[in-house]
């Protein structure tokens, strides 16, 4: 038994009865629509960007689903090192996709487009399958495939002056958040979830969309304008000097306690 169970992402229906209050927290990525008939045994659940709450209230209230115990909040990375870099990262970008199907359904897209005038391009992954999928689209982009402790993964993200974020469809994406935590410059493409959030040192990508069945939202790709857009984010990346670093670190630092002051009211 305990007081307060929270279930991350993955609602466990038999646990529910083992505490007094439960709370969920979704990742709309993994939400299967078998699991709307949970939410009622929920006292408390959560979201990480307002998008995805809203189409999930409406969705809800269509069924008949009740959606007042649902809230989203404003969630962060870390806090970051606001210290000053002891050595100047390099002018290059680097792309964590991990083991995303959604980050590789986007980059296999866009990948073909960078060339080999562009900045160098690092993509780390832990899947085989999406290494193999990706290193024959571009001779100028480099793909390397293997597991990165947090230790290891700090100091990558921190050598490199660009991040490459683009994802299909994201609740929150972790990636973004952590390019503005070590004060990096980014290229995103517009995911609402993103574009409701980060907006300097943020060069974007338009999408096209394509409808659904299995989440709540349509699943982006590159536009036909992406090489046009690109070039513009290269000339914007060389324009990224270290007050643009220290100005997105700044504002990533007050990112938790805008968290707090969402998220403690919910338990009063």
């Amino acid at each position: 038994h305990s007081d307060i169970q929270i279930h991350l992402e993955i609602p466990v229906f038999a646990a529910i009865p083992w505490a007094h209050t439960n709370i969920l927290l979704v990742n709309p990525e993994q939400w299967s629509y078998a699991y709307d008939a949970y939410v009622h045994a929920f006292d408390l659940i959560l979201f990480r960007d307002p998008n995805s709450f809203h189409h999930f209230v409406t969705d809800l209230e269509v069924k008949g689903i009740s959606s007042s115990h649902l809230f989203p909040t404003l969630w962060c990375s870390s806090q970051p090192d606001l210290k000053r870099r002891t050595s100047d990262p390099k002018d290059e970008f680097v792309c964590f996709v991990a083991g995303s199907t959604n980050k590789y359904e986007y980059l296999k897209k866009l990948i073909p487009h960078w060339s080999a005038s562009d900045p160098a391009l690092t993509i780390y992954t832990t899947r085989n399958d999406i290494a193999d999928g990706l290193r024959p689209l571009s001779s100028s982009v480099t793909v390397i495939c293997q597991d990165i402790d947090r230790d290891t993964r700090q100091k990558i993200m921190e050598n490199y002056k660009g991040h490459l974020i683009v994802s299909a469809g994201e609740g929150f994406g972790y990636g973004a958040a952590d390019a503005e935590r070590v004060g990096a410059f980014a290229i995103m493409n517009e995911l609402p979830v993103w574009k409701s959030m980060y907006s300097d040192g943020v060069a974007w990508l338009s999408n096209s969309y394509q409808a659904s069945d299995k989440v709540r939202y349509s699943l982006a790709s590159p536009t036909p304008d992406v090489r046009a857009e690109l070039d513009r984010a290269f000339v914007a990346f060389r324009a990224f000097d270290s007050s643009a670093c220290a100005a997105r670190k700044s504002y990533a630092s007050i990112r938790f306690q805008q968290l707090c002051a969402t998220f403690t009211p919910l338990f009063n």
